[in-house]
């Protein structure tokens, strides 16, 4: 793994978990779709949001 994806990776997971402790559910989205939002360059708790509607 290259050092730009290893910085990658830890800036999704720093994501998940600070929308995680702001009480953002993602219990109903696959790691695969949040890791493909977070690359597009979406705002993760949206799609928790509409995964809750």
């Amino acid at each position: 793994m290259e050092l730009w994806e290893l910085e990658q990776e830890m800036d999704f997971v720093r994501a998940v978990q600070e929308a995680e402790s702001a009480g953002v559910d993602f219990s109903e989205v696959s790691d695969d779709e949040l890791r493909r939002q977070y690359l597009a360059g979406k705002d993760l708790r949206e799609l928790s949001e509409k995964r809750a509607a």
